[in-house]
């Protein structure tokens, strides 16, 4: 419920060392701080519900666009290395609450920082076809949308049309966005090959999805 908040210019590692220890004693939701101070702040909270979240343009937001662009890939590039370290199996956009939502540069910048092993999930704003699949070619491996059934539908009529006159049932079977595997850069992580002898190592062949 409560942001325990210390964004004053003047603050220390002594400052942010007793705000998250408040925050953990009080089971505070958030300890929110500029963005320098993330990394100490998620290493102080390791294990605890507490989330360090950080401000972008603070205080008045009147830096340039571009200081602002800047300093919110900061803070994601950030977020992203933190959630690998952590062994996160997934990091997300955004809730999906805010009008903004999604975007591909933000994906294919979480993709490249978190690399093929982590899944990354895009959420807000993606409503159509084309949205999901701009999503997936930047690097996405799982999509967040109440559109879903749209989204799904007009893949399914798009491939129908796009088989129409062709001879066999070519796209009859076809289950679009179901389990696709990401394509950053066009083209999806390789299957590892069981080796040799027979059988895969941890109980099971895995392929390139999440």
């Amino acid at each position: 419920m409560i942001d325990h908040t210390l964004l004053k210019q003047d603050a220390t590692e002594a400052d942010v060392k007793k705000l998250c220890e408040e925050a953990r004693k009080h089971n505070f939701a958030t300890v929110c701080l500029n963005s320098a101070f993330i990394p100490k702040a998620a290493q102080l909270l390791k294990g605890s519900g507490v989330k360090p979240i950080a401000v972008v343009g603070f205080p008045l937001g009147a830096g340039t666009t571009s200081a602002k662009a800047f300093e919110a890939r900061e803070a994601i590039h950030i977020a992203c290395a933190l959630s690998k370290a952590a062994g996160a199996a997934f990091v997300k956009t955004s809730t999906g609450f805010a009008s903004g939502g999604a975007t591909a540069e933000d994906i294919a910048l979480m993709r490249k920082i978190v690399g093929p092993e982590m899944g990354v999930k895009a959420s807000g704003g993606i409503r159509t076809t084309e949205d999901a699949e701009r999503m997936i070619n930047a690097g996405a491996s799982r999509i967040g949308a109440s559109a879903s059934v749209a989204i799904v539908e007009h893949a399914g009529q798009t491939a129908k049309k796009s088989d129409s006159g062709k001879s066999g049932p070519a796209g009859k079977n076809r289950k679009p966005f179901s389990g696709l595997p990401y394509k950053a850069g066009g083209s999806a992580p390789e299957t590892k090959k069981p080796p040799k002898g027979g059988g895969t190592s941890g109980g099971g062949s895995k392929s390139g999805g999440y």
